[in-house]
């Protein structure tokens, strides 16, 4: 599933309803599904701003508080 860049999403010149992205290092035009007859397309992407789903049955790791002269995770 490519990873959408949601952060790069603008509208694209005057057509109603288009925008570019970057998804997955390369640049992509995003459209309705409506509009997409006799292509190929993805419905769905990942977010580049968004944590991983956890895996069903995996039990999370735990969070730890980290201090400010450890720095970030």
């Amino acid at each position: 599933m490519p990873l959408l860049d949601t952060a790069s999403v603008r509208r694209a010149g005057q057509q109603p309803m288009t925008f570019s992205a970057v998804a997955d290092g390369k640049p992509v035009t995003l459209i309705p599904v409506a509009r997409a007859h006799h292509q190929h397309y993805t419905v769905y992407w990942r977010r580049a701003d968004l944590a991983p789903a956890p895996v069903p049955g995996r039990r999370p790791a735990p969070r730890r508080s980290v201090s400010p002269k450890e720095g970030r995770l």
